[in-house]
């Protein structure tokens, strides 16, 4: 017959057992499940679609500017064409957007074709696009880095005229010339790189390639004398271009 002090005892080991089993059963909380991460770079294969992703996004800043890929074959359009990508942007001035355009297969940009896209800040070019078109980007205000690939042969008219956001620019050696007013009025330049040593562009008349921008004819004295190089100014107001 069990003592008092041994039925106790039994009691207690009970007790003590059944926590050990309860206990790591009640730290054994359910997970939440990972919730996907959003694609910072997301990618599209028709202007629709990217059309409609930006119509969906909420107004940002271009500190806070949406990168995108777009990987199609026509971009629709100018910027006044319904259903372009020039006319996706030109419709939300308010969703600033970086465009990657380096998995397009253009041929050409349309003229006009991102006229006044004030919420383009950047874009990335197809190395295997050859027409350029005219006053391609003319007004793109807040377009501050333009990549332009070595299949272009030419500038044209007025292709970044009044990008007054633009602080540099790459000409690499396939350009052979500049259209008439091709980077006027981007006021914000201070650093041109050129890659060919006989590029053909103007720094007098009625629409030099450079017009209204700070001695535009120093610039082109600068590089008659220096050949392929950096050219640079100190500021937007200086009127001295100098090689670096």
């Amino acid at each position: 017959m069990k003592t008092r002090k041994q039925f106790f005892g039994l009691i207690a080991i009970a007790i003590i057992s059944t926590a050990i089993i309860v206990l790591p059963l009640a730290g054994c909380k359910d997970e939440p499940e990972p919730q996907p991460v959003p694609d910072p770079t997301p990618t599209f294969t028709s202007v629709a679609n990217f059309k409609a992703w930006l119509d969906a996004q909420p107004a940002n800043t271009a500190a806070t500017t949406y990168h995108v890929k777009l990987n199609v074959s026509d971009l629709g359009g100018n910027n006044e064409t319904a259903g372009s990508l020039g006319n996706a942007l030109y419709t939300n001035p308010t969703k600033y957007v970086s465009l990657n355009l380096s998995g397009s297969t253009l041929a050409s940009f349309a003229n006009g074709a991102f006229y006044h896209c004030t919420s383009l800040t950047s874009i990335t070019i197809w190395n295997g696009t050859t027409h350029t078109g005219m006053a391609t980007f003319n007004g793109c205000t807040s377009l501050t880095s333009v990549t332009i690939p070595s299949s272009i042969t030419s500038l044209g008219y007025n292709l970044f005229y009044g990008c007054t956001s633009l602080t540099s620019v790459t000409i690499p050696s396939s350009i052979t010339a500049l259209g008439d007013g091709a980077f006027g009025n981007c006021t914000s330049l201070t650093s041109v790189r050129f890659e060919k040593a006989d590029l053909t562009f103007s720094s007098t008349g009625e629409d030099p390639s450079f017009i209204d921008v700070t001695n535009s004819a120093s610039l082109k004295t600068a590089y008659t004398g220096g050949g392929i190089g950096t050219y640079t100014r100190p500021n937007t107001t200086s009127t001295t271009w100098t090689k670096s």
